[in-house]
């Protein structure tokens, strides 16, 4: 259009409404009122943040403005998956302008080439300095996008590849999209290069072309062209089922998901033969019409954000818990861009949890896993104490210890870093303090602790043991706080609709069971029996009566693993540790 003198702003964003508009409004509103019925105050506040973040396709802003320790876990946000489509849509906002630009001036294989080289170098940089940075920033990832444009202005150029070239192509691009499923894995930092493998893989595909024989024989059998079809609106509905689901049932069965996976291909068909065909060939008048459509569903969302959820509507006259949502159920990311981390920790280490306030040096350490950062995370919402969190998630903090991996058997390479950790703490002169925790109950479960030394089994009992009587030599105060009660994960049960309340009478045990599950670590420090060495049982902030844990009718004190703490739960257990520590 361009060359042709033809290109029109105005049209271009008409047929860009008419392809994204139809389909992403039906499914804003359908989340909205799904959500109404089925979330808790908390939950839906931050449903209508990301619908009104979805309709201004600034989802990825959003979210990467929301990314860290305090944030909710990705699998139940059920609008996380239009973080693309706001990179998208931002890409279509400038690269019209760049284009006509260089159409105007010369070099548009320059410009195309320059765009993508530098936003591919801003993902390899940012990769490494912080991968949410470089998974939700559009500079990060335009160069994705300009793949594209670059096969765009070879088809219009005529630099189609020759009969072999093709078979090559789509080959290399088969098998570079295999390579991604088998490299691309949750707990490896992308996009970096690994992206290249479904980009790069996807362009050689498309170069290739239809004559090609993968293509001609695999890519263009019913089936897949079908999916092709429906490609837009199967990906706006896949992922707030998947997202409900674990919201509900927080570990949906396959059975489950691949019933979910067929209504969301069900879903898209309806809404590609219902909606998007008529709407894309539709009359001029349609294009506000969707437009308004989107900008009320924005409109809506913040609403429901402003309202704290629509409590008021929705829980008119009955008490309304709080999700407390602010902790993710995964480990922890690291925050390590602090002198103290460096001193421990490399970007080698995966998986480590690093918390420290810059600039002020740390007076109490806490050692040990994700339920260590739950726990300062507590006390530093309670306290003013300046603190240091050192540890790796799963990694108790044990010497000479290692861990594995009960089904599989790998090893998580815990010991260098918890060594190094605990040395840190006992020599370091401005740690006055040292406390000690982990998910001591879940050995034995999913994981097995041994003796690096020898290799042979090693229980909490005797491990935490050795470990206080090297801590002692420090003559610094050491706290062993005790383990929160572990309940059954997804215990708390939805009324529905979810004004009716919630119950959460199976997420109890007795405070005879929870002693049963301290006594490994009670009889560990007993037979230290060293001076320094105190105990505090974190259970007593989260048992009432005969009962402990989620105990608060209105605060969830519990994330959804049974295990580890709510915001609300952390604050309780932050308050006691304050306690037990010697006056600041």
């Amino acid at each position: 259009d361009l060359a042709a003198g033809r290109f029109s702003i105005l049209h271009f964003y008409d047929r860009r409404i008419r392809r994204i508009f139809p389909a992403l409004a039906l499914v804003l509103l359908t989340v909205l009122a799904v959500g109404w019925f089925t979330l808790l105050p908390d939950e839906y506040r931050l449903l209508g943040k990301h619908v009104a973040g979805g309709a201004a396709f600034a989802a990825n802003l959003l979210l990467w403005a929301e990314a860290g320790y305090f944030d909710v876990s990705a699998g139940l946000k059920p609008l996380l998956h239009l973080w693309s489509l706001g990179v998208e849509e931002q890409f279509y906002l400038l690269w019209p302008l760049l284009l006509w630009a260089a159409t105007r001036w010369g070099g548009v294989a320059a410009m195309t080439l320059a765009v993508a080289t530098a936003s591919f170098a801003a993902n390899l940089v940012l990769t490494v300095h912080d991968a949410n940075d470089a998974f939700y920033l559009p500079v990060a990832r335009f160069w994705e996008l300009m793949l594209g444009a670059w096969l765009a202005r070879a088809a219009v150029k005529g630099q189609m590849p020759s009969p072999r070239q093709r078979e090559a192509a789509a080959a290399g691009g088969a098998a570079l999209l295999l390579a991604g499923f088998l490299v691309i894995v949750d707990d490896r930092d992308f996009p970096g290069w690994r992206a290249l493998l479904p980009t790069l893989g996807t362009a050689l595909l498309i170069l290739a072309g239809p004559q090609a024989w993968f293509n001609r024989r695999v890519l263009a059998l019913k089936p897949m062209v079908m999916i092709g079809l429906i490609s837009y609106p199967l990906y706006l509905w896949h992922w707030p089922l998947l997202s409900f689901a674990r919201i509900f049932v927080f570990e949906p069965s396959p059975e489950l998901r691949i019933g979910l996976c067929a209504l969301a291909v069900a879903l898209a068909w309806l809404t590609y033969a219902l909606i998007e065909k008529p709407v894309r060939h539709g009359q001029p008048w349609v294009v506000p019409g969707l437009a308004g459509t989107v900008a009320a569903m924005g409109v809506a969302g913040a609403l429901v954000w402003g309202s704290q959820g629509a409590a008021g509507p929705r829980f008119a006259g009955t008490a309304v818990p709080v999700a407390d949502l602010g902790f993710a159920a995964s480990v922890p990311p690291a925050y390590e861009n602090t002198p103290i981390g460096s001193q421990i920790f490399t970007k080698s280490d995966p998986g480590r949890d690093f918390f420290a306030e810059t600039g002020a040096a740390p007076r109490v350490a806490v050692l040990g896993d994700s339920h260590a950062s739950r726990l300062y995370a507590g006390l530093k919402m309670v306290s003013g104490r300046s603190a240091v969190n050192i540890g790796r998630g799963t990694c108790p903090p044990i010497v000479g210890a290692g861990v594995r991996w009960t089904r599989t058997g790998e090893d998580l390479d815990c010991q260098p870093v918890v060594d190094r950790a605990l040395a840190f703490a006992m020599r370091s002169p401005e740690v006055e303090a040292i406390v000690l925790t982990a998910y001591f109950s879940g050995f034995g479960h999913d994981r097995e602790l041994y003796d690096v030394a020898t290799g042979a089994p090693l229980s909490i009992e005797a491990g935490l043991a050795r470990t206080l009587a090297v801590l002692a030599l420090s003559g610094k105060p050491v706290v062993v706080a005790l383990d929160v009660p572990r309940l059954p994960s997804a215990c708390v049960r939805r009324g529905f609709p979810i004004w009716r309340g919630i119950d959460t009478s199976r997420c109890r045990v007795s405070p005879a069971q929870q002693a049963e599950a301290e006594r490994p670590a009670v009889r560990a420090v007993h037979d230290a029996d060293t001076p320094n060495v105190s105990l505090l049982r974190l259970s007593e902030a989260l048992c009432s009566g005969n009962a402990c844990g989620e105990i608060d009718p209105r605060n969830l004190l519990y994330a959804r693993d049974g295990h580890h703490l709510t915001v609300a739960g952390a604050r309780r257990v932050g308050a006691a540790l304050e306690r037990a520590l010697p006056s600041p």
